[in-house]
C-alpha cells in the first residue's frame, strides 16, 4: 500500500513482533497506519506473544481495523475477546488476500456481517483498488479526528495573514499568462514568511523584530 518496502516479511508465521507505523494517503485522509503481529491462539514463543499483546494494546485507540486473511489458509483466525468487543461494522474491514491462490477456508464465514474485501497484492491493480475500497468505506462509516492545531501568539497569527495574502496572489498568477518565474517567486515569498515562524529566517529580518518590539539595553 506504501508502495515501499517498508518492513522483512516473510511465509513463516510469527516473525512479525514489533508495530511497523506508517502514514498514508487514503484519499483526501492521511492516516497512521499500524502493522501488528498476526493473532494467533498457537503462538509459542514468548516474543511473538509479546507482540500480540502489544498488538492488542494499539488496536485499543484505533479508528480503523483492517484485518487481513489468508484465503489459502486452512482455517480461520481465532480473534481475542478483548478486541471483538471494538470490532463493528462501521469500522472493521475484512481485507481476504491471497486470492490468487486455492481457497482452503470459507473466508465469507468470517465476521460476515463486515465488508469483505477481495484482492491478491501479487497484481498490479489490488493495491488501488484497495485503497479506493477503504476510501469509500472511510467516507461512509467514519468521522476521523482532526488534530487541533493552535497560533501561539499574535505574531504567528500577523505572519500567517501575510502567508494567506501571498498564496492569493500566487493562485492569481497561476492561473494567467504572467510569466512562471513571477509564479515561483510568490511561492518563494510564501515559504520565506513561513520562515518567520519555523526558524528558517534571515538574521537581519530578526534583529529588526527583536529591536521593534522589545526594549532591548546595553
Amino acid at each position: 500500500m506504501l508502495n515501499d518496502d517498508r518492513a522483512i516479511v516473510s511465509n513463516i508465521p510469527g516473525t512479525t513482533r514489533d508495530i511497523v507505523s506508517e502514514k498514508i494517503a487514503i484519499g483526501e485522509n492521511v492516516l497512521k497506519i499500524c502493522d501488528t503481529a498476526g493473532l494467533r491462539d498457537t503462538a509459542t514463543s514468548e516474543i511473538e506473544q509479546i507482540g500480540i499483546a502489544k498488538a492488542i494494546d494499539v488496536a485499543k485507540t484505533a479508528d480503523l481495523f483492517l484485518i487481513v486473511l489468508n484465503v489459502n489458509d486452512g482455517r480461520l483466525p481465532l480473534l481475542p475477546q478483548d478486541l471483538v468487543h471494538s470490532l463493528k461494522k462501521s469500522n472493521t474491514v475484512v481485507i481476504c488476500n491471497k486470492m490468487d491462490l486455492p481457497q482452503n477456508c470459507r473466508y465469507e464465514d468470517f465476521l460476515p456481517d463486515f465488508l469483505h474485501i477481495a484482492i491478491s497484492l501479487k497484481t498490479e491493480e489490488s493495491p488501488s483498488k484497495l485503497k479506493k475500497d477503504l476510501q469509500n468505506f472511510i467516507a461512509q462509516n467514519i468521522t476521523l479526528k482532526q488534530p487541533m492545531d493552535a497560533i501561539v501568539n499574535a505574531r504567528h497569527l500577523g505572519i500567517l495573514k501575510r502567508v494567506y495574502s501571498i498564496l492569493g496572489q500566487y493562485e492569481k498568477h497561476s492561473g494567467s499568462d504572467i510569466q512562471p518565474e513571477l509564479v515561483a517567486s510568490d511561492l518563494r515569498c510564501a515559504l520565506e514568511t513561513l520562515g518567520e515562524i519555523t526558524g528558517a529566517y534571515d538574521v537581519e529580518k530578526m534583529l529588526d523584530a527583536i529591536f521593534s518590539n522589545f526594549c532591548i539595553g546595553k
